[in-house]
């Protein structure tokens, strides 16, 4: 699979005459080991402590930002890759921190997070040209998106042009994006970029609410990414619509429970879908 998630990374490059970036692949087994030690952490300051160590061990700069929101504190960590003199406009990749009461959150969110920092050593790697790339782990995000809303309404007046979001990034063959506007630029390009090495893709409004409703709401041009059985999708919007089925989608019973544990992220699944998707930001970088 590891040879496979190389493959696509050659193959999309070419294609759009892009710059490949530079280093190995992306490794499935490095890649549960993040999600390990991110869910092994009992409480969000830990879960914090495990993603400031592999942004300190890559050499990637952050900050902590405190919030407070409805009587809750918590702590966002901001990452902002340096960028060429003159960059202004910025692509946030997001992910959430937190996790519900049972279970480790290893599926949600702590794969989605491990997503985000591949993504960053990556583009660390092969700066983007035309953008800023930066990152957000939001806090509080299970209590109704507390992290994220706070940050938006700290910085209202400089939020960035395009919001990627990444939530359930775990298993599976399939690429489900939620998309409000299948003509934005951020939509184009994940479309060119699933195409070109026909990797399978779901993209559109009908889409599991998720933290990145905030950013919609604030009129950003936003995407959410899931990784995820295709064979699950429909059973899951039926879920999600009130249309429950029996058996329920593997997804479903995994989520906000007991099962949601390091071992049911698939790490060489996602070395397959990670190249696609930095492709796809590649290509919104080249204004395609």
């Amino acid at each position: 699979m590891q040879r496979n998630a190389r493959i696509i990374r050659c193959a999309v490059a070419l294609l759009f005459c892009l710059p490949l970036a530079a280093g190995p692949a992306y490794e499935g087994a490095a890649f549960e080991k993040r999600v390990a030690a991110i869910a092994a952490g009992p409480d969000g300051a830990a879960r914090r402590a495990a993603i400031l160590a592999q942004l300190t061990a890559l050499g990637i700069p952050y900050r902590l930002e405190d919030f407070n929101a409805q009587g809750r504190k918590g702590v966002n960590i901001l990452v902002s890759l340096p960028a060429p003199a003159g960059v202004a406009k910025e692509i946030l990749l997001g992910a959430h921190s937190d996790r519900v009461d049972v279970g480790q959150g290893a599926v949600d969110d702590a794969s989605g997070d491990s997503a985000v920092i591949e993504l960053l050593a990556a583009f660390q790697r092969a700066p983007l040209k035309t953008y800023r790339l930066s990152a957000a782990f939001f806090d509080l995000e299970e209590l109704d998106s507390l992290g994220s809303g706070a940050f938006v309404a700290a910085h209202r007046q400089g939020l960035p042009a395009i919001y990627l979001n990444f939530d359930v990034f775990a298993y599976g063959d399939t690429l489900w994006v939620g998309s409000v506007n299948d003509r934005s630029r951020s939509a184009r390009a994940m479309s060119e970029a699933a195409a070109a090495t026909r990797f399978p893709l779901v993209m559109g409004a009908d889409y599991p609410p998720g933290d990145d409703r905030v950013f919609v709401a604030a009129k950003v041009e936003t995407l959410g990414f899931a990784l995820i059985d295709g064979r699950e999708i429909k059973g899951i919007l039926d879920f999600f619509h009130g249309r429950h089925r029996d058996p329920l989608p593997r997804g479903v019973t995994i989520l906000h429970s007991a099962n949601d544990t390091p071992d049911k992220v698939a790490g060489a699944d996602v070395a397959g879908a990670l190249p696609v998707v930095e492709q796809a930001i590649r290509l919104m970088d080249a204004g395609r």
